[in-house]
């Protein structure tokens, strides 16, 4: 499966699942790699985020969508993230239930035969968030998704990784970790 086809269902996905408007600015610094060359931290000054890259996973500049303020995929893979994070007026950035009844919806209408693989509670940073997998078939592939979304003072993100169901299941952990490593100033 060509890089091309996932970047385009990621942007795809991530955009009609979150809802996100167009404003994709992208970091306000780039990423920087510690002594080790281990991690990266990544801030946005202008939502006032930050989180630390898992090691292995390089930035993807190229057919980012409009409203995806990052990608990333692991070096050598086509498994892809893809981070949306905007101020959001009133409780909708922290109405997690609400959210993830929209992002179902927009998965049904993407994916054929979609089916919905875990739906949890997890931590978006020091704050509460729900996790979403799915499968379904979409270009006459099977595609797994798994999408982190979570919100603080006005404020949302998702996280949304995209996979065929190997490559996708791997990188899972790396997901969650990034989740548990947001920060909100």
């Amino acid at each position: 499966m060509s890089r091309f086809a996932v970047f385009g269902l990621l942007g795809v996905l991530a955009l009609t699942a979150t809802g996100c408007s167009s404003d994709n600015a992208g970091p306000s610094s780039p990423a920087t790699q510690n002594a080790s060359g281990s991690a990266a931290v990544i801030f946005w000054d202008d939502i006032g985020l930050s989180y630390t890259l898992p090691t292995g996973w390089e930035e993807q500049t190229m057919f980012r969508p409009s409203g995806v303020r990052a990608m990333y995929r692991l070096a050598g893979g086509t498994a892809t993230v893809a981070i949306t994070a905007k101020n959001t007026a009133g409780s909708a950035a922290t109405d997690l239930t609400a959210q993830m009844e929209r992002i179902k919806s927009g998965y049904r209408q993407q994916f054929g035969d979609m089916q919905v693989l875990d739906e949890t509670d997890v931590p978006v940073g020091p704050d509460a968030g729900r996790r979403l997998t799915v499968e379904g078939k979409k270009l006459g592939m099977t595609f797994r998704t798994t999408q982190i979304i979570g919100g603080h003072s006005g404020r949302s993100i998702a996280l949304v990784l995209v996979g065929r169901p190997g490559e996708h299941d791997t990188q899972v952990q790396s997901l969650l970790t990034l989740a548990r490593d947001v920060r909100w100033r």
